[in-house]
């Protein structure tokens, strides 16, 4: 009779911890699914932008401008993302920006010396295979006093091979220049 009662026992102690384990299981899948939703809720859209341009270059680009068009406001500061990826043995590369023409909203070519931008103008290494990312940064004044008309700036963007801290031959000789394009309101 005793040994009915002990197998009896240890059975409903087996049948006790399997329940617990699967209940601990379900504890924890409710958890990961909860913070999952969670960190979607505090993921700020500037970091979902930079996702989103790390998705936007291929792999086979050279160089990437992930988002090449954005709205800035006046008084307002906006940043681009450009990815150099060298192909090549290691050598040093060089960005250059230089302002192109401006198109007010009536189409008329309006003259593009007002939108102030900044960026590391000094030449960088990378290995083979290696990439970096730099931040460009414009800024539309709010001061009224300097005229901007609304309207779509156009900056051409260069990625050079750099010699001596001086840049001498583009390094995507397929696509030279590259465009970023900031409209004012």
């Amino acid at each position: 009779m005793n040994k009915k009662g002990i197998e009896l026992s240890v059975n409903f102690l087996v049948t006790i911890i399997i329940a617990l384990v699967i209940f601990g299981f379900g504890v924890k899948f409710v958890y990961n699914l909860v913070s999952e939703v969670s960190e979607l809720e505090t993921l700020t859209t500037d970091n979902l932008d930079k996702r989103i341009e790390d998705i936007l270059c291929e792999s086979a680009d050279k160089v990437c401008i992930g988002v090449n068009k954005k709205v800035i406001p006046r008084g307002e500061f906006g940043v681009f993302g450009i990815k150099v990826i060298n192909v090549v043995d290691q050598t040093e590369f060089q960005i250059e920006i230089n302002p192109g023409d401006g198109i007010n909203k009536q189409g008329a070519s309006v003259p593009n010396n007002k939108i102030k931008f900044k960026y590391n103008t000094e030449a960088f290494d990378l290995k083979r295979n290696e990439e970096r990312s730099l931040g460009i940064g414009f800024g539309v004044p709010k001061d009224r006093n300097i005229e901007i008309e609304s309207g779509t700036y156009i900056f051409n963007v260069e990625v050079k091979y750099a010699s001596g801290g001086r840049s001498v031959y583009h390094y995507d000789t397929n696509n030279p220049i590259y465009k970023i394009y900031v409209e004012v309101p």
